[in-house]
């Protein structure tokens, strides 16, 4: 009895990263698309188009309810919103001169270059000794 030998072509899909994503895959995402898509997710709440509970439902959706993939999302954009919180925050003091106030920690700029040290000039290296052939 013969068995059929001829190779079966693989099946493939779009990947699940986006709706435009023209690369076809076996699995889920193609290889560092499911990154691209978290990436995508975490960049549209921090500009505001998608709420975090948004974004963590189209996440269940694409990875088909993959755990780890909606726990990386919701980390990430967890992440990007606490860093906007705190640059928010963090906006320059200024003086009532209208100068920028100086940064704590930090010292001062030389006004002219006469104030500010010298460079070091580099060491030179003492020429080899050669042995004779």
């Amino acid at each position: 009895m013969a068995t059929n030998t001829t190779p079966t072509k693989p099946v493939t899909r779009d990947c699940s990263c986006s709706n435009g994503c023209p690369a076809q895959t076996k699995r889920l995402f193609a290889p560092g698309h499911d990154a691209r898509m978290v990436g995508r997710l975490r960049n549209e709440v921090v500009a505001g188009t998608l709420t975090p509970a948004d974004a963590i439902a189209e996440a269940v959706k694409r990875s088909d309810g993959s755990e780890l993939l909606v726990a990386k999302v919701r980390r990430s954009v967890e992440l990007a919103t606490t860093k906007q919180a705190a640059k928010a925050d963090a906006q320059p003091k200024v003086a009532p001169t209208g100068k920028v106030a100086q940064a704590k920690g930090r010292a001062p700029k030389p006004a002219t270059k006469a104030a500010q040290p010298a460079k070091r000039t580099p060491r030179t290296r003492k020429p080899r000794a050669v042995a004779n052939p």
